[in-house]
C-alpha cells in the first residue's frame, strides 16, 4: 500500500504536472478551512492559521486511513477519540477570548458590560430593623 501511495504521489502527466487529485486534496482543505474561518469569525473557534489546521486535520485522517490498511486490527474508534481531543484543544478559544456568563451577547470578553440602571430605592421592604 505504501508503494501505492509513493506512486500515486509521485505521479505526473505527459506535461509533467502533478496528479489531478492533488486539486481534489487541496479542494478538501479549502472547504474545510473555510468552516474552520467561519467559526472563528462566529466567535466559536480560537486564534490559529485555518489552513495550517486544516492542512494538519486533512493529513491526520488520511495518515489514519492508510495505519488502517497497513493493520486492520488498528482501534480506530480509539484513534478518531484522540484526534477529535487534539483538534479541540487546538481549536477552542482562547481563554481570554471567551464570553463571561453575564455579559451581553455580541460583547467582547475585555469589553465592559453596559451599565445597569437601577430603580433608586426608597428605604422601604430593605431598610433594617432597629
Amino acid at each position: 500500500m505504501l508503494a501505492l501511495v509513493r506512486i500515486f504521489n509521485a505521479f505526473r502527466d505527459e506535461s509533467g504536472s502533478p496528479n489531478p487529485a492533488f486539486s481534489v486534496r487541496a479542494g478538501e482543505v479549502a472547504a474545510l478551512e473555510h468552516v474552520l474561518r467561519a467559526g472563528q469569525d462566529m466567535g466559536r473557534l480560537g486564534s490559529f492559521d485555518p489552513h495550517v489546521v486544516a492542512s494538519v486535520t486533512k493529513a491526520a485522517v488520511d495518515d489514519l486511513l492508510a495505519q488502517f490498511v497497513r493493520n486492520p486490527e488498528l482501534d480506530l474508534e480509539a484513534h478518531a477519540a484522540e484526534l477529535v481531543t487534539l483538534f479541540d484543544r487546538a481549536t477552542r478559544p482562547d481563554p481570554a477570548d471567551r464570553q463571561p456568563a453575564d455579559q451581553p451577547p455580541g460583547l467582547r470578553a475585555d469589553e465592559p458590560a453596559p451599565a445597569v440602571r437601577r430603580q433608586p430605592d426608597d428605604g422601604g421592604s430593605h431598610a433594617k430593623d432597629s
